[in-house]
């Protein structure tokens, strides 16, 4: 996640250097915006099938 902040804070010096979007970089945080979802949409369903298994009677 750090290394997130850090691309972020490039990125947003970047664009207030001039108007021309450093597509790199945007590729980049995409690329960690999709592994970060990737992974906590598995975790969050994994936790609400396991709470509703563990409530089911059998």
């Amino acid at each position: 996640m750090a290394q997130f902040s850090v691309l972020l804070r490039e990125l947003v010096a970047k664009s207030d250097d001039s108007s021309q979007i450093d597509w790199s970089s945007v590729f980049v945080l995409a690329v960690y915006a999709m592994l970060f979802v990737a992974i906590l949409i598995p975790m969050v369903a994994a936790c609400f099938t396991g709470i509703s298994f563990s409530e089911s009677p059998h």
